[in-house]
């Protein structure tokens, strides 16, 4: 009796519409938001609670003051507060960006390069990999973050163009040999053996 063979099914992949893309993203920004502001809560702990005070003392000064005068006393606490803050920004706002960027990519290299999926991305079941080995790189996945991160000074208008639109990829797909595309949908009797492979290529 001849043995009957198997049809091997090859993975279709599907390139990553661009709605999807934005809306992973903006989770993963919101996440790395929340992460960022508790790292800071830590750093400039004190810094946050002498404001917090001086908001304190000024909301004070406002409630103690006189009918006739609240409007004038109210209008120099908040130039006191907004001076405070600003004053904050100035002092630390390179710090708050080396911060801001390193959490960013450590965020982002580290899911590209373990399973090429972010928080967002996997909600969003899409996957970044690289058009040959699959997988990205350290290299790869740095150089398009530092794309990524340059792109944000610009309000991220180099991402409204497609570069290549044979593969939908953006000026930092495109540089780094990567796409985006749709995680596979398998069959339930070969989804285990065939999301296997597709981890593991």
């Amino acid at each position: 009796m001849e043995a009957k063979e198997q049809e091997i099914k090859p993975i279709l992949l599907k390139f990553a519409p661009a709605w999807k893309r934005v809306v992973a993203f903006l989770i993963d920004s919101f996440l790395m938001g929340l992460i960022v502001q508790v790292m800071f809560s830590f750093i400039f702990r004190q810094e946050y609670m002498y404001i917090i005070e001086e908001i304190t003392a000024q909301a004070q000064i406002i409630n103690q003051a006189p009918p006739d005068l609240i409007n004038g006393v109210a209008e120099t606490g908040m130039e006191h507060i907004t001076g405070l803050f600003l004053n904050f920004m100035r002092t630390n706002a390179i710090l708050m960006m080396v911060v801001q960027i390193l959490i960013n990519g450590i965020y982002f290299i580290l899911f590209w390069t373990t399973s090429g999926q972010t928080i967002g991305s996997m909600i969003l079941k899409i996957v970044v990999i690289d058009i040959r080995s699959r997988k990205l790189g350290i290299i790869q996945s740095a150089l398009r973050f530092l794309m990524l991160a340059l792109a944000s000074q610009i309000y991220y208008i180099p991402m409204v163009f497609t570069i290549n639109p044979v593969y939908r990829q953006r000026f930092h797909d495109f540089f780094t040999n990567s796409v985006v595309v749709e995680m596979p949908s398998f069959d339930k009797d070969e989804k285990t053996e065939k999301e296997s492979e597709y981890e593991n290529a």
